[in-house]
């Protein structure tokens, strides 16, 4: 899905780096999702969805789920 949206997009836009981070994030894949983020913000330092994914990346990856539990 990710080379379709980079064939498909003759521009680089900030939404298209949110979009293809969310799909990475919807298939558990946090680590790819954070590269293209960085990726996105690398273009678009001040974009605030690209930081707020960011953002929610970060406290989603701070989480230990496997410590709450017990």
């Amino acid at each position: 899905a990710s080379d379709v949206y980079k064939r498909q997009a003759g521009e680089r836009s900030a939404r298209l780096f949110a979009e293809r981070a969310l799909l990475f994030l919807e298939k558990y894949d946090a680590a790819r999702a954070g590269e293209v983020l960085r990726e996105g913000l690398a273009l678009y330092p001040r974009d605030a969805t690209l930081l707020a994914l960011l953002a929610e990346l970060r406290v989603v990856d701070a989480l230990d789920f496997v410590e709450a539990e017990r």
